[in-house]
Protein backbone atom coordinates (compact mmCIF):
# COMPACT_ATOMS: atom_id res chain seq x y z
CA UNK A 1 0.00 0.00 0.00
CA UNK A 2 2.71 2.27 0.83
CA UNK A 3 4.69 1.64 -2.19
CA UNK A 4 1.41 2.63 -4.18
CA UNK A 5 1.16 6.04 -2.47
CA UNK A 6 4.61 6.82 -3.24
CA UNK A 7 4.14 5.90 -6.78
CA UNK A 8 1.03 7.63 -7.15
CA UNK A 9 2.84 10.75 -5.40
CA UNK A 10 5.92 10.51 -7.90
CA UNK A 11 3.96 10.25 -10.57
CA UNK A 12 1.76 13.53 -10.06
CA UNK A 13 5.07 15.19 -8.79
CA UNK A 14 5.93 14.54 -12.02
CA UNK A 15 2.76 15.79 -14.33
CA UNK A 16 3.44 18.90 -12.76
CA UNK A 17 0.57 18.58 -10.06
CA UNK A 18 2.55 20.74 -7.60
CA UNK A 19 1.77 23.81 -5.27
CA UNK A 20 4.58 25.76 -7.90
CA UNK A 21 2.82 28.53 -9.64
CA UNK A 22 5.59 30.74 -11.22
CA UNK A 23 2.77 33.35 -12.89
CA UNK A 24 1.11 34.27 -9.36
CA UNK A 25 1.99 37.02 -7.27
CA UNK A 26 3.87 38.36 -5.77
CA UNK A 27 5.95 36.61 -8.83
CA UNK A 28 6.69 39.71 -10.99
CA UNK A 29 5.62 42.12 -8.54
CA UNK A 30 9.41 43.02 -7.09
CA UNK A 31 7.78 41.39 -3.68
CA UNK A 32 8.81 38.83 -1.86
CA UNK A 33 5.98 36.25 0.12
CA UNK A 34 8.91 34.08 2.78
CA UNK A 35 7.75 30.59 4.19
CA UNK A 36 8.55 28.65 6.25
CA UNK A 37 8.31 24.54 6.45
CA UNK A 38 8.49 22.16 9.09
CA UNK A 39 8.53 23.68 12.46
CA UNK A 40 8.71 24.53 15.14
CA UNK A 41 12.21 23.35 15.83
CA UNK A 42 13.88 24.16 19.09
CA UNK A 43 16.89 22.28 18.13
CA UNK A 44 19.92 25.27 18.31
CA UNK A 45 17.44 27.95 19.15
CA UNK A 46 16.86 27.79 15.71
CA UNK A 47 12.96 28.91 15.57
CA UNK A 48 14.11 31.74 18.21
CA UNK A 49 17.07 32.95 16.31
CA UNK A 50 14.44 33.48 13.60
CA UNK A 51 12.26 35.55 14.97
CA UNK A 52 14.76 37.90 16.39
CA UNK A 53 16.04 38.20 12.50
CA UNK A 54 12.22 38.78 11.25
CA UNK A 55 12.04 41.64 13.91
CA UNK A 56 15.31 42.72 13.48
CA UNK A 57 14.11 43.31 9.66
CA UNK A 58 10.65 43.95 10.77
CA UNK A 59 9.51 41.33 8.45
CA UNK A 60 6.53 38.96 8.47
CA UNK A 61 6.89 35.53 7.05
CA UNK A 62 4.21 32.49 6.97
CA UNK A 63 5.20 29.21 9.14
CA UNK A 64 3.68 26.20 7.50
CA UNK A 65 3.47 24.10 10.72
CA UNK A 66 3.40 20.24 11.07
CA UNK A 67 0.86 19.49 13.38
CA UNK A 68 3.08 16.79 16.05
CA UNK A 69 5.73 19.58 16.40
CA UNK A 70 3.38 22.32 17.15
CA UNK A 71 2.35 20.25 20.24
CA UNK A 72 5.70 19.68 21.09
CA UNK A 73 6.28 23.45 21.30
CA UNK A 74 3.27 25.51 22.04
CA UNK A 75 5.85 28.14 23.07
CA UNK A 76 6.75 28.48 20.02
CA UNK A 77 3.77 29.04 18.17
CA UNK A 78 2.52 31.49 20.98
CA UNK A 79 5.63 33.46 20.09
CA UNK A 80 5.33 33.56 16.50
CA UNK A 81 1.64 34.91 16.44
CA UNK A 82 2.49 37.13 18.85
CA UNK A 83 5.39 38.63 16.40
CA UNK A 84 2.69 39.18 14.10
CA UNK A 85 3.42 36.33 11.52
CA UNK A 86 0.92 34.26 9.43
CA UNK A 87 0.89 30.10 10.14
CA UNK A 88 -0.18 27.41 7.79
CA UNK A 89 -0.94 24.09 8.23
CA UNK A 90 0.93 21.45 6.86
CA UNK A 91 -0.42 17.97 7.62
CA UNK A 92 0.11 16.73 11.26
CA UNK A 93 2.30 13.68 10.22
CA UNK A 94 2.35 13.75 6.71
CA UNK A 95 1.10 10.47 6.25
CA UNK A 96 0.89 9.47 3.04
CA UNK A 97 -2.93 8.18 3.29
CA UNK A 98 -3.70 12.07 4.00
CA UNK A 99 -3.02 12.73 0.20
CA UNK A 100 -5.45 10.73 -1.13
CA UNK A 101 -7.76 10.07 1.39
CA UNK A 102 -10.69 13.41 2.18
CA UNK A 103 -11.11 11.70 5.73
CA UNK A 104 -8.03 11.28 6.65
CA UNK A 105 -6.63 14.80 5.41
CA UNK A 106 -9.77 16.26 7.08
CA UNK A 107 -8.64 14.29 10.26
CA UNK A 108 -5.07 15.55 9.86
CA UNK A 109 -6.07 18.67 9.24
CA UNK A 110 -8.38 18.88 12.67
CA UNK A 111 -5.44 17.44 14.63
CA UNK A 112 -2.95 20.02 13.24
CA UNK A 113 -5.72 23.06 14.46
CA UNK A 114 -6.38 21.59 17.47
CA UNK A 115 -2.59 21.35 18.33
CA UNK A 116 -2.00 24.98 16.71
CA UNK A 117 -5.17 26.23 19.21
CA UNK A 118 -4.17 24.92 22.41
CA UNK A 119 -0.63 26.79 22.15
CA UNK A 120 -3.30 29.71 23.70
CA UNK A 121 -3.32 32.58 22.10
CA UNK A 122 -4.79 36.31 23.69
CA UNK A 123 -6.60 36.65 20.91
CA UNK A 124 -8.49 34.34 18.45
CA UNK A 125 -6.29 33.19 15.80
CA UNK A 126 -7.83 31.71 11.96
CA UNK A 127 -6.13 29.34 9.93
CA UNK A 128 -6.95 29.91 6.27
CA UNK A 129 -4.01 28.87 4.41
CA UNK A 130 -2.78 24.84 3.85
CA UNK A 131 0.75 23.61 2.39
CA UNK A 132 -0.07 19.78 1.51
CA UNK A 133 2.61 17.45 2.46
CA UNK A 134 5.68 17.66 -0.35
CA UNK A 135 3.66 20.36 -2.07
CA UNK A 136 1.96 17.73 -3.86
CA UNK A 137 -1.58 18.86 -5.12
CA UNK A 138 -3.94 15.99 -5.46
CA UNK A 139 -7.70 15.68 -6.44
CA UNK A 140 -8.45 15.76 -2.47
CA UNK A 141 -6.03 18.83 -1.94
CA UNK A 142 -8.67 20.24 -4.33
CA UNK A 143 -11.21 18.85 -3.56
CA UNK A 144 -10.72 20.41 -0.12
CA UNK A 145 -9.65 23.72 -1.39
CA UNK A 146 -12.98 23.73 -3.12
CA UNK A 147 -15.22 22.45 -0.69
CA UNK A 148 -13.92 24.67 2.94
CA UNK A 149 -11.94 27.83 2.98
CA UNK A 150 -8.64 26.86 3.34
CA UNK A 151 -6.52 28.34 0.95
CA UNK A 152 -3.07 27.03 -0.64
CA UNK A 153 0.21 27.90 0.35
CA UNK A 154 1.56 28.15 -3.27
CA UNK A 155 5.01 28.82 -4.07
CA UNK A 156 6.71 30.39 -7.05
CA UNK A 157 10.08 27.58 -7.02
CA UNK A 158 11.85 25.30 -4.84
CA UNK A 159 15.36 26.04 -4.04
CA UNK A 160 15.76 21.99 -2.35
CA UNK A 161 17.02 23.30 0.83
CA UNK A 162 14.80 20.77 3.29
CA UNK A 163 18.13 18.50 3.46
CA UNK A 164 20.85 21.21 3.25
CA UNK A 165 23.26 21.84 6.13
CA UNK A 166 25.80 24.41 6.83
CA UNK A 167 28.06 23.51 3.95
CA UNK A 168 25.66 23.97 1.73
CA UNK A 169 24.45 27.70 2.42
CA UNK A 170 26.60 29.78 -0.13
CA UNK A 171 25.36 27.52 -2.78
CA UNK A 172 21.63 28.00 -1.85
CA UNK A 173 22.03 31.96 -1.08
CA UNK A 174 23.12 31.76 -5.09
CA UNK A 175 20.05 29.69 -5.95
CA UNK A 176 17.88 32.05 -4.03
CA UNK A 177 18.99 35.33 -5.29
CA UNK A 178 19.20 34.08 -9.10
CA UNK A 179 16.07 32.63 -8.80
CA UNK A 180 14.48 36.08 -7.12
CA UNK A 181 15.98 38.08 -10.05
CA UNK A 182 14.79 35.68 -12.81
CA UNK A 183 11.14 35.93 -11.23
CA UNK A 184 11.23 39.29 -10.07
CA UNK A 185 10.04 38.42 -6.58
CA UNK A 186 7.98 35.58 -6.00
CA UNK A 187 6.56 33.29 -2.97
CA UNK A 188 9.73 30.99 -1.33
CA UNK A 189 10.31 28.81 1.44
CA UNK A 190 12.95 27.96 3.09
CA UNK A 191 12.76 24.24 5.99
CA UNK A 192 13.43 25.11 9.78
CA UNK A 193 13.63 21.72 9.89
CA UNK A 194 13.85 18.74 8.20
CA UNK A 195 10.93 16.47 8.71
CA UNK A 196 11.50 12.54 9.29
CA UNK A 197 8.86 10.21 9.67
CA UNK A 198 10.16 8.42 12.28
CA UNK A 199 10.46 11.16 15.25
CA UNK A 200 13.42 10.41 16.77
CA UNK A 201 14.85 10.79 13.32
CA UNK A 202 13.22 14.60 13.39
CA UNK A 203 14.96 17.64 13.30
CA UNK A 204 18.90 15.97 12.86
CA UNK A 205 19.83 17.89 9.97
CA UNK A 206 22.01 20.66 11.00
CA UNK A 207 20.01 24.07 10.64
CA UNK A 208 21.54 26.48 12.88
CA UNK A 209 22.87 28.65 9.70
CA UNK A 210 19.74 29.30 8.68
CA UNK A 211 18.62 32.40 10.80
CA UNK A 212 22.04 33.98 9.48
CA UNK A 213 21.57 33.20 6.10
CA UNK A 214 17.63 34.43 6.28
CA UNK A 215 19.78 37.65 7.77
CA UNK A 216 21.48 37.79 4.50
CA UNK A 217 19.10 37.14 2.41
CA UNK A 218 16.97 40.03 3.75
CA UNK A 219 19.75 42.62 3.78
CA UNK A 220 19.85 41.25 -0.25
CA UNK A 221 16.68 41.95 -0.63
CA UNK A 222 15.84 44.75 0.87
CA UNK A 223 19.25 46.50 -0.91
CA UNK A 224 17.86 45.16 -4.44
CA UNK A 225 14.64 47.20 -3.40
CA UNK A 226 12.28 44.58 -3.11
CA UNK A 227 9.27 44.66 -0.32
CA UNK A 228 8.66 41.66 1.89
CA UNK A 229 4.22 40.60 1.73
CA UNK A 230 2.44 37.71 3.29
CA UNK A 231 -0.49 36.12 1.33
CA UNK A 232 -3.23 38.38 2.48
CA UNK A 233 -1.58 40.84 0.97
CA UNK A 234 -2.46 39.71 -2.83
CA UNK A 235 -4.41 41.96 -4.45
CA UNK A 236 -8.03 41.17 -4.88
CA UNK A 237 -8.39 39.09 -8.76
CA UNK A 238 -11.49 40.66 -10.41
CA UNK A 239 -14.52 38.07 -10.70
CA UNK A 240 -14.57 36.07 -13.54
Amino acid sequence: MLRTFMLLTLLLYLSGCTILDDDRWPAGSGKILLTFDDGPNPRDRVSENLFAVLAKHDVKATFCYVGRNAVANPDIVREAVAQGHDIALHSFNRNFPSFFNYASMLEEIELSKKAIAEAGFERPYTLEYYRPPRGIVTPTVNRLTRNTEMKLAYLSFYIHDAPAGPEEAESLFEDMTRAIRKHNGGAIVLHESRFKKAIEKDNLVDKSWLPDFVDRFITWAEKEGYEFVQYGDAPIEPAS
